[in-house]
């Protein structure tokens, strides 16, 4: 949204092109006494005034976001939740798109707000600083909010992307146990079971059983390498 200040000593025109909801109940409040009247005695105290109303709808902009990164952070670290690492990444792609949108409206305020400060205090008197000392600072407060939750979010991608990464990991491990257990049935099934003329042991007393053993076998001495490299 984009609303625009035309100003002079005496009169305050604002231009917006869609309905702004913090800006429709600071006007509620002006027909009603729950505006404090002091507010309108000047038009700087007016500006203030409304740019407070729209700063006070960012900072709770900006907690609804804060809220859902410490969901977020619940969920990434759950024990209950660790499968649905799908849903995560398309959670933490949603809340960073939402502080990317904060954060292309909140950067280009930095300067007019400076300039209006040197401007404004020229313009109005040495009075009026106050208020442009306090509305910057209400501004610094945001953007120091959008660039906490900014590295919040970032981190937490990072730390979502190490635990997918071990989870992955984990898997490949089971798999690679599993072929390991696996290879050398496979290996001694495929040598006794060539069709040729004469093989080994086959043929002989117990040579089922020997076959098998020699499975067995190979299968353990496998385990016991990966074992003493520390593959497993």
């Amino acid at each position: 949204m984009e609303i625009d200040f035309l100003m002079n000593q005496n009169t305050l025109i604002t231009v917006r092109y869609e309905k702004i909801q913090p800006l429709q109940e600071f006007w509620e409040k002006c027909e009603t006494q729950e505006f404090d009247s002091h507010y309108g005695e000047t038009i700087v105290s007016l500006l203030y005034c409304m740019i407070s109303e729209l700063n006070n709808f960012s900072l709770r902009q900006l907690d609804h976001i804060s809220q859902k990164i410490d969901l977020l952070e619940k969920e990434i670290f759950s024990k209950e939740l660790i499968t649905k690492e799908e849903k995560l990444v398309e959670k933490i792609s949603i809340i960073r798109r939402d502080i990317l949108d904060f954060r292309r409206t909140i950067k280009p305020q930095n300067t007019v707000l400076e300039s209006l400060k040197m401007r404004g205090i020229e313009f109005f008197g040495k009075s009026s600083e106050p208020y442009f000392a306090d509305i910057i600072g209400d501004h610094m407060r945001i953007w120091n909010l959008l660039e906490n939750n900014k590295e919040t979010i970032e981190s937490l991608q990072e730390a979502n992307d190490s635990l997918l990464s071990h989870r992955t990991n984990r898997i490949m491990k089971i798999i690679t146990l599993f072929a390991v257990i696996v290879f050398p049935l496979t290996l001694v099934a495929a040598i006794f079971g060539m069709n040729t003329k004469y093989l080994p042991i086959v043929g002989m007393e117990n040579d089922f059983w020997i076959v098998l053993g020699l499975m067995i076998l190979g299968t353990v001495f496998m385990l016991s390498v990966f074992k003493i490299k520390k593959w497993l």
